[in-house]
């Protein structure tokens, strides 16, 4: 929970006490990059490898990308992504963080 929601977390968790509010994953109006997964957020959020092709930009040199299987754990990128409907290698310019690794 970011972004502007943030702002609105705590009235809610006072008026809704017993409930879990997940994450939303990393959304765009461009395409999804993860998507939630629920158990109370221990699961993270998966990226969507079925809903377009994903690339992921190294911060230091945008030229540099990455596969989902390359990503170190821990390192930021941002998303590129390709879809279907006609977005070619489009550049989201927001942040996404490697927080775990598949062995």
């Amino acid at each position: 929970m970011d972004g502007s929601s943030k702002q609105f977390i705590p009235a809610i968790r006072q008026a809704f006490p017993h409930v879990y509010l997940q994450g939303k994953g990393l959304l765009a109006t461009e395409g999804s990059i993860s998507l939630p997964i629920s158990n109370h957020g221990s699961l993270g959020s998966p990226l969507a490898f079925t809903s377009h092709f994903l690339e992921f930009g190294d911060l230091n040199d945008i030229k540099k990308t990455s596969l989902a299987h390359e990503l170190e754990k821990g390192k930021s990128y941002t998303p590129i992504i390709t879809t279907e409907s006609g977005l070619y290698r489009y550049h989201l310019q927001i942040l996404s963080n490697a927080s775990t690794q598949q062995d």
